[in-house]
Parts: structure tokens; C-alpha cells; sequence
């Protein structure tokens, strides 16, 4: 996410540049009973170099 960036009687004020899209929802699966992720249309695509990424430099 990118910010813009302006300073405010001596605060820094962070405005986000792009929409915040929706929260993922959780829903129960009528096959399986698990339960399945379903995200906003527009959400970027959760792959598995993304996540191998994100955990590159987890303790």
C-alpha cells in the first residue's frame, strides 16, 4: 500500500493513495464443511511465491 505524506502542526500525516479493499470473509463449504476464504473481486491473487515471500524473513 502507498501512502501520501504531509506534516500537520508538527504531526506526520499518512493518507493512504489507493482504496483499502474489503476483508476477506470466511465461508463454510456445503461439500466439505470446511472453511473457504472467498475475497472481493479486484483482491490480488494469494499465490504460493507471494506467501514464500511474506515468510522469507519470519523468525
Amino acid at each position: 500500500m502507498k501512502f501520501s505524506c504531509r506534516v500537520n502542526g508538527g504531526n506526520i500525516v499518512l493518507t493512504p493513495t489507493s482504496k483499502v479493499a474489503p476483508a476477506p470473509k470466511l465461508h463454510r463449504s456445503k461439500v466439505t464443511g470446511s472453511l473457504v476464504v472467498h475475497t472481493p473481486p479486484g483482491t490480488p491473487e494469494l499465490t504460493s511465491a507471494r506467501v514464500k515471500e511474506l515468510l522469507a524473513d519470519f523468525p
